[in-house]
C-alpha cells in the first residue's frame, strides 16, 4: 500500500509539473534502504528486497517484496534485524532509543533500545511516545534541519549555522524536502533528504567531518530570540543552543510567563511558583552526568539541563500549555 500510494502521488506530481518523477523499474533481487535514524555509533533503517511478480489464482498480479529492519555500525555493511512492516518509512534516535513509524508520519509504531531488537508499540504507548522529528537529525553535536521544505541547515549547538541547500539544488528543482537523516560513514557524515511523496525519492550528500567544522567555525552565530505572545523577552546574556534546544535564563522566562522566581541562597535552590504552588525547583549543577534525565514533561535531551539558571526556553511554556 505504501509503495502504491507513493507511486500515485509521484505520478500526479509528474503530470502536474511535467517532470520525470518515477525511477526505473526495480529488478528482482534489487534492494533499497531507507534510513530511520542514527545514534552515532549505530544507524538503523528498513530494507526493501524486491521480488518477482506473481499471479494469484484469480488472476491478480502482485510483487513478492520483502521488508526488514537493518543496522550498520560502520556505515557500509548492513545486518538484518528481523522482518519489518512495509509501511515503515520515518524514524529517529531520541537519545535513548530508536523510533520508527509509517512513511510520512511523525507517530512512532515501533521502538528499539539497541537498533537490533524491535518491539511494536501499543496504541497507548504510541500516544505517549515522542513524536518523530522528520525535519531534523542530530549527529555528534551537529543538527541538520529543514526549513520550510526548501532549505537545509546544519548548526553546531552554539548559535553557528551553515546552509547546505546549494548541495541539493538539482533535487529541489522537482521536489521539496520533507525528511532528513544524517549518519556516519567512512568518508564523514552522509546526509539524506527525502521527498514528501515518493518513498524512494531522495538525494544524499557526504561531507567530511573536518569540512563541516571549518565551515561552521567561519560562520557568524545566529541571533537567537524568544517571544511570549508576540513580545520579545529581554535576557542579560546571549542565548545559545544545546542539541537543538534554545537555552535561556530561568528567571526571565518565568517572569515573562507570569511565574514568580525566588532563589534560596542557603540551599542554593531556584523556585518558580504560581500562587503558593511551587512549579519547578532546581539546584545548580555545573554539568549533569550523561545518564541524568530531565524532569518529567521536558522534551529536550538530558544535556539541555546544564545549570539551574539556564534551561530550555520551551520547558515553562509547554508545562503551562502555551506551546
Amino acid at each position: 500500500m505504501k509503495r502504491f500510494l507513493s507511486i500515485l502521488l509521484a505520478l500526479a506530481l509528474a503530470l502536474t509539473l511535467g517532470i520525470p518523477a518515477l525511477a526505473a523499474e526495480h529488478q528482482a533481487g534489487d534492494t533499497y534502504i531507507r534510513i530511520l535514524g542514527s545514534s552515532g555509533a549505530r544507524t538503523v533503517g528498513v530494507r526493501t528486497t524486491y521480488g518477482a511478480y506473481r499471479q494469484t489464482a484469480d488472476g491478480a498480479v502482485y510483487r513478492d517484496d520483502r521488508y526488514e529492519f537493518v543496522y550498520t555500525d560502520d556505515g557500509v555493511s548492513w545486518v538484518s534485524a528481523g522482518a519489518a512492516e512495509s509501511s515503515l518509512g520515518s524514524g529517529m534516535y531520541d537519545g535513548t532509543q530508536f523510533l520508527a513509524g509509517p512513511f510520512g508520519s511523525d507517530r512512532p509504531t515501533w521502538r528499539s533500545a539497541d537498533g537490533v531488537h524491535w518491539t511494536a508499540l501499543t496504541p497507548e504507548e504510541q500516544d505517549t511516545a515522542p513524536a518523530i522529528q522528520r525535519d531534523r537529525s542530530s549527529l555528534n553535536g551537529l543538527t541538520f534541519t529543514l526549513r520550510g521544505g526548501r532549505e537545509l541547515w546544519v548548526t553546531d549547538g552554539h548559535g553557528r549555522a551553515v546552509e547546505l541547500t546549494a548541495d541539493f539544488t538539482s533535487f529541489l528543482v522537482s521536489y521539496d524536502m520533507a525528511d532528513v537523516q544524517a549518519y556516519p560513514v567512512p568518508q564523514g557524515i552522509r546526509v539524506e533528504v527525502y521527498s514528501r511523496y515518493g518513498y524512494e525519492t531522495g538525494a544524499s550528500q557526504t561531507y567530511p567531518a573536518a569540512e563541516l567544522k571549518q565551515r561552521l567555525a567561519a560562520a557568524q552565530p545566529e541571533l537567537l530570540r524568544v517571544t511570549v505572545d508576540g513580545k520579545p523577552v529581554t535576557f542579560p546574556i546571549s542565548l545559545y543552543q544545546v542539541s537543538g534546544c534554545t537555552m535561556a535564563p530561568l528567571r526571565q522566562m518565568a517572569q515573562a510567563l507570569g511565574y514568580t522566581f525566588d532563589y534560596d541562597g542557603s540551599s542554593r535552590t531556584a523556585v518558580c511558583a504560581r500562587g503558593r504552588t511551587p512549579f519547578l525547583c532546581a539546584r545548580p549543577a555545573p554539568r549533569l552526568p550523561s545518564t541524568a534525565r530531565p524532569p518529567t514533561g521536558w522534551r529536550c535531551p538530558p544535556s539541555c539541563a546544564v545549570a539551574y539558571s539556564v534551561y530550555p526556553s520551551d520547558s515553562l511554556p509547554r508545562r503551562r500549555g502555551r506551546m
